[in-house]
């Protein structure tokens, strides 16, 4: 994927790689994807790259999505497994033992069981092989899906307001390094939910449930832990060279040194590779001491290079590839896609945060309420934080001495985080594979005494590499990094004032004079972009006139000279997503309960006027607005009785446009309009009824003139 330009052939492809959705019928909107039915009221759609095995014998089935490794069985394949824990169902195993027996598997996967008129699907063990699903509360059919977006493919998404807020709250505070991640089951829309790790899911019963820690776990020694999970993880990278060529990055650190010295008899096979991101250098320790170290041990290392801006077409694909992709991932994205070997499989070192008590550190001399652990991921005091975590603790209260903030690392951090994550890099990696993420293997660790897990000496690390390599010793681990000459002092102190000044602008008086002073050095019109994208608190002019106290704002918004935002009486709030650009001369008011919610990478050229009473107004990502468009979710009555202006306001609707849709200069969109995904209206249209996605209408009223799949342009896009 090195050319510019990505082939739509090649982007279908890619696009939802490795992702499912299943429920009452097949999905029709994804026409290349495999089909499975599941007994006989679950219908899967899946992408060919998701390696499906299905087993049913008699009555009951078991249908495995991912790939699943045995470390006791290392040359056992995913047929080998499954038919096995079919074998055991035969046998009048109960469902609860036949989870119990997964605890010993690696791999990335998903489970899905019908036995004795029970359907129930659970994951591995940090649950990277993601699960969402309709909440039975809300919805009356039962979707279940890799992940929110797909959802609406099948039916309208609610989006939670409180969820958003917090969500915009992590973004913010998490600024830098993204690591950003919703609560507990919550999603960022009302009618779904997540299904956690250590958890399974009852569709006949309607619920979830917990199924670890089961037991009250021992102590172990020291030396019984590192013979243990050593033995193990040796025996997980073994299943994986068997069926799989690795690629397994490393850094400075102890987790993926382990990871190499369990694979010692296996390096001359792998690629090792490090990663240069976020401002990092040739210089810098996850560079140089793997370097140091493999070429020590002559064996070869691979740089890759993710500090390039992720190009238009790539960057496009990621963010509709999964809802809410992290947006300081799109480096990253762009060096993988570039530079990684697209034929394997990467290997990474994340799970074990789970046994290093970083959340134990974070909470000293604080007791653990959920008001505590709010602050602690950095929503301190926010409502829906608190409320999810406190939920979340009442189901995690009998956890058989497994210490609840250990759990929490687990569950939220990386069963939400980093299993999202690894949906989001899919898009352009072969597979991945965690060799930590293996429930005997966490259980092991976390049943030893804390002492041993603790930084700064991290003794069972040691301990680990010690007893498999202890030459990969022979590097210190994690140095302080080498700091690049400063900067000319003219340069610090240029960068220093534009920082403090946009850090200080807002509609604040201090911050309106800041903005003023930035307004005065910064080019004109498209230059305050500029300004916006410095600073994730974005770019407001001292000439805007914002007068709505229910205004939200997502990261690097530009908001010009002129630009009216305005409550009128009973006025709904107004949501800007990230990098919304608002250009001069735009009118944005609500009244009567309505509001506007603009999401990511929305663009408002000059003199459009958003006018939402009675009706809201939802405008979907990367959506252009030429000049001049107006938006009225609402009519007047016309009654002949009734004097013009004291008419009553009435609606058919909301106006909801689509992701990815383009409007001409001077469309207007009436009240109870859909316009779909990817359609293009053109210039002077007025549109008065729904518009399908991909199509590409004009006139007034607006009507459809012809498909854009139907263009001879291969790519899709119009002129």
């Amino acid at each position: 994927m090195n050319a510019f330009k990505i082939p739509q052939e090649l982007a279908e492809k890619l696009l939802y790689r490795r992702q499912f959705i299943f429920g009452p019928r097949f999905v029709e909107p994804l026409p290349s994807w495999e089909h499975l039915k599941i007994g006989d009221t679950l219908f899967a759609t899946i992408h060919p790259d998701l390696n499906v095995v299905h087993k049913a014998s008699g009555a009951s089935s078991i249908t495995l999505l991912g790939f699943v490794l045995d470390p006791d069985k290392p040359e056992a394949t995913d047929s080998d497994i499954i038919d096995g824990l079919l074998d055991k169902l035969d046998t009048g195993f109960p469902l609860s033992k036949l989870i119990e027996t997964t605890d010993g598997f690696g791999g990335r996967w998903l489970l899905i069981v019908c036995h004795g008129g029970d359907r129930i699907l659970f994951n591995d063990a940090c649950g990277y092989r993601t699960a969402y699903y309709t909440d039975f509360k809300r919805n009356s059919e039962f979707w279940c899906a890799s992940q929110p977006g797909l959802f609406a493919l099948v039916m309208d998404l609610v989006p939670d307001p409180d969820a958003l807020d917090f969500l915009d709250l992590e973004k913010h505070n998490h600024f830098g390094n993204n690591e950003y991640f919703m609560l507990g089951d919550s999603t960022p829309y009302s009618n779904l939910k997540h299904l956690l790790p250590n958890h399974y899911l009852s569709i006949d019963k309607k619920k979830t449930v917990r199924f670890w820690p089961r037991k009250k776990v021992a102590p172990v020694s020291l030396d019984h832990c590192v013979d243990f999970c050593t033995k193990k993880l040796q025996r997980l990278m073994q299943a994986a060279h068997l069926r799989y060529k690795l690629a397994s990055s490393l850094t400075s650190g102890r987790d993926s040194r382990v990871l190499a010295a369990a694979a010692r008899p296996l390096v001359k096979d792998i690629y090792f590779f490090s990663k240069f991101f976020w401002g990092q250098d040739k210089n810098n320790p996850d560079s140089v001491i793997p370097k140091t170290l493999l070429k020590a041990l002559d064996l070869e290392h691979h740089v890759i290079d993710c500090k390039k801006e992720c190009r238009r077409p790539l960057r496009a694909l990621y963010e509709k590839h999964v809802d809410n992709a992290h947006e300081s991932y799109q480096c990253m994205i762009q060096g993988m896609s570039d530079q990684f070997p697209q034929h394997m499989v990467w290997v990474k070192g994340n799970a074990i945060p789970i046994t290093k008590r970083v959340y134990q550190k974070k909470l000293k001399h604080h007791r653990i309420t959920a008001r505590n652990l709010s602050k602690a991921i950095g929503a301190a005091n926010n409502d829906f934080a608190v409320k999810e975590i406190d939920k979340w603790m009442a189901g995690a209260n009998n956890n058989h001495g497994v210490e609840l903030l250990d759990l929490f690392q687990w569950e939220n951090k990386e069963g939400n985080w980093q299993a999202y994550t690894q949906l989001e890099f899919d898009l352009v990696v072969g597979e991945i594979f965690v060799p930590y993420n293996c429930r005997v293997i966490l259980e092991t660790m976390l049943a030893l005494d804390p002492v041993y897990r603790m930084p700064p000496e991290f003794r069972m690390h040691t301990a680990m590499m010690a007893k498999l390599w202890p030459e990969l010793l022979q590097q210190p681990v994690n140095p302080p990094p080498v700091h690049k000459k400063k900067p000319r002092p003219r340069v610090l102190l240029k960068r220093y004032v534009t920082n403090q000044l946009i850090s200080c602008s807002g509609l604040s008086r201090l911050g309106r004079i800041a903005a003023w002073l930035l307004r005065q050095i910064s080019m004109p019109y498209y230059g305050m972009a500029n300004l916006a994208r410095m600073h994730p608190k974005g770019f407001i002019s001292p000439y805007a006139d914002i007068q709505h106290p229910r205004l939200k704002l997502g990261r690097h918004v530009l908001i010009d000279d002129r630009v009216t935002i305005y409550q009128s009486k009973d006025g709904g709030y107004v949501r800007l997503g990230d990098r919304v650009h608002i250009y001069r001369d735009t009118i944005i008011q609500t009244g009567q309960n309505g509001r506007v919610v603009l999401a990511d990478n929305l663009v408002i050229q000059p003199r459009c006027q958003f006018s939402a009473y009675v009706g809201s107004i939802v405008i979907g990502r990367g959506v252009q607005i030429a000049p001049n468009c107006a938006f009225y979710p609402y009519n007047h009555g016309t009654a002949a009785d009734i004097p013009m202006k004291e008419q009553p306001l009435t609606s058919n609707g909301d106006i909801i446009i689509e992701d990815d849709v383009w409007l001409g200069v001077g469309t207007t969109v009436l009240d109870g309009v859909r316009i779909g995904k990817g359609a293009v209206i053109g210039a002077g249209s007025v549109v008065t009824g729904d518009i399908p996605a991909m199509a590409i209408a004009a006139g007034a009223p607006a009507r459809v003139i012809k498909m854009r799949q139907k263009l001879d342009d291969p790519s899709g896009h119009p002129h």
